[in-house]
């Protein structure tokens, strides 16, 4: 398992990542063709978060090689880009990661933005050159081009280039010829365009040196500045020439505004053999306040926040929770109270942007498995998170010493004023779970408004129940009409209406919330082993477990009270293979 085809997969595994998984192998430009390749992902929406990166570790770690004149490795040990002194490359060991997303949904789901990237392109020399392992201008200048044209971003643009830049005489000859055919048709009153390789401050990683190149690239934009190339002191004659469009960037640079107030930079990196990458960056955007769409509702201001943690035993579970105690009072001023689910308190790309509750309480959710060991806090502040975190430790020393009957009884505390509350239990690692749902649900037009302006997962399976639920009967209420209708699903006694006296508002209603909720579940990687349920709630457990979808379900629904013509649509209904035992059309039908 430790041969290379397996290394994506294996992160795919560890992960749970369902969507395209590559081990792209093109040499040195292997990971910035990872690059190309996820962003094909996200702009085809094969994916809505894509991992790129690239890995070279050379083992054993220290080794010595010989000197050859004219040869690829450095005579000095120094890998000096574009340098007149310059002998050749010197290889080392690295890593990069780098996640990426759509920057529409990068921002509406409040994510940190470092940079933009504007566009991709990846071509091969082919075999019109002087050798295999020989560069070609001609394809490194058709490849920086076609980036350049899918950006949508003219030569003038650009401030930097991050070069491929090995210390090899005809790679970095090549390149500059290549650099120079691209942008000598820069406007004259601009600056000369700054060029520098990472390969000069840490070695050519091989495989992964089209990711050093990008992370170097990204983090310049996000801090306004631009290392230096080193082991520069004399540049190559080239850049002596008058009105040469290029400059080696040798020191520490500011890195100004554009005219237009939008800094850019390129990404080459060349593969032998000739496969050649080339990435157009953008800064990030500066100001991008994130607000929910306005649904004219407002939340109650006493929104509480969930958090778990678990671990296999309860030594493992005192040390999780000291630790995220420890970065909460590290982390104390960076945490504001979210006011409104409405509204993230910050702007996408700033590092002042405060973290959230939600962040925090997401974060633990996702990616983790359960273990048998389990403490969940719900509470309202950041405050009462620590208070919290801090009794819990108390009560985790008492299941430790067997004071506390957990593996029955489990333990619930609630916080003196701290509006805090406290489980802890001691569960088996696959505990089963079994979904009921009923067919009436008090307040159900409230609890769809509640959970359309919670969360941005709640609000997006919401409004897919809309959609489909008012393509098939325009007498259901479209989603903008229920966040502001008055719930009227409990009569003036308080007592619940039967199935019957149901109004379409309040039945497609009933049935979203319990669809949506088991939903949600389904996401955080909480699955029923089975799911039953009554009068509308048996809609919600059939399309939970796959056995109709939700259009069949709306279809039913809108004939809800016309038993005759619900029975015919029921008849005439295609069943899917059902996920769980005990789906019948008979038992819906009896149900009905």
């Amino acid at each position: 398992m430790n041969n290379t085809d397996y290394i994506s997969s294996q992160i795919s595994y560890q992960m749970n990542l369902k969507g395209p998984s590559y081990t792209i192998r093109t040499a040195c430009s292997s990971s910035l063709a990872a690059v190309h390749l996820a962003c094909q992902a996200l702009w085809n929406y094969e994916c809505d978060m894509a991992l790129f990166g690239g890995v070279t570790i050379r083992v054993p770690k220290e080794t010595s090689y010989q000197y050859v004149d004219s040869g690829i490795l450095s005579k000095d040990g120094h890998c000096k880009a574009f340098s007149a002194q310059a002998t050749g490359t010197v290889f080392s060991n690295g890593a990069g990661l780098i996640a990426i997303k759509r920057l529409n949904d990068a921002v509406n789901d409040g994510d940190q933005i470092l940079a933009v990237i504007k566009g991709t392109a990846c071509n091969n020399d082919g075999g019109i050159k002087g050798s295999f392992t020989a560069p070609s201008v001609e394809g490194q200048v058709a490849v920086i081009e076609e980036a350049l044209a899918h950006a949508e971003v003219s030569p003038d643009d650009i401030d930097y280039i991050e070069a491929h830049g090995t210390g090899t005489d005809l790679g970095d000859m090549i390149e500059l010829t290549a650099l120079e055919k691209v942008f000598t048709r820069r406007k004259r009153n601009r600056q000369p365009l700054l060029i520098g390789s990472v390969k000069s401050n840490i070695g050519h990683l091989d495989a992964a040196s089209g990711i050093a190149g990008l992370i170097k690239t990204v983090l310049a934009l996000k801090n306004c500045q631009l290392p230096a190339n080193l082991h520069a002191e004399s540049p190559r004659e080239e850049f002596g020439q008058h009105d040469y469009p290029l400059r080696l960037n040798r020191s520490l640079t500011p890195w100004p505004h554009q005219f237009d107030g939008v800094r850019c930079a390129g990404v080459s990196s060349f593969g032998v053999g000739g496969t050649n990458v080339h990435i157009v960056l953008q800064q990030a955007p500066e100001s991008m306040p994130l607000r929910m769409p306005d649904s004219g509702y407002s939340p109650a201001d006493d929104d509480f926040y969930t958090f778990r943690l678990s671990a296999r035993n309860w030594r493992d579970l005192d040390g999780v929770v000291g630790q995220l105690e420890n970065f909460l009072l590290e982390k104390k001023q960076d945490f504001e109270r979210q006011d409104t689910p409405l509204q993230y308190q910050g702007t996408v790309g700033s590092d002042t942007a405060p973290l959230v509750l939600t962040d925090l309480s997401g974060t633990l959710e996702q990616g983790r498995r359960d273990f048998s060991h389990r403490l969940g806090i719900v509470c309202d502040s950041y405050d009462a998170l620590i208070r919290g975190l801090q009794k819990s430790r108390n009560l985790i020393a008492q299941a430790s010493a067997g004071r506390h009957s957990s593996q029955t009884e489990g333990h619930k505390d609630t916080l003196p004023s701290d509006d805090c509350l406290l489980f802890l239990d001691q569960v088996p690692d696959q505990p089963r779970l079994l979904l009921l749902f009923p067919g009436y649900h008090q307040d159900s037009i409230a609890c769809v408004r509640s959970f359309y302006v919670s969360d941005l997962q709640f609000r997006e399976e919401i409004d897919h129940c809309f959609k489909v639920a008012h393509s098939v009967y325009d007498g259901f209420p479209e989603s903008s009409s229920i966040l502001n209708m008055v719930d009227i699903s409990v009569g003036g006694d308080g007592n619940q209406k039967p199935d019957g006296d149901l109004s379409a508002a309040e039945r497609l209603c009933t049935f979203i919330a319990e669809y949506v909720f088991a939903r949600i579940l389904n996401r955080q990687n909480i699955h029923p082993c089975g799911s039953f349920g009554s009068g509308i709630g048996i809609l919600a457990a059939a399309c939970i477990s796959e056995v109709i979808d939700v259009t069949d379900a709306c279809r039913l629904l809108a004939v809800w009270e016309k038993k005759d013509l619900l029975f015919t649509i029921l008849q005439n209904m295609p069943f899917r293979a059902t996920l769980y035992p005990g789906f019948e059309r008979d038992r819906i039908l009896a149900n009905g």
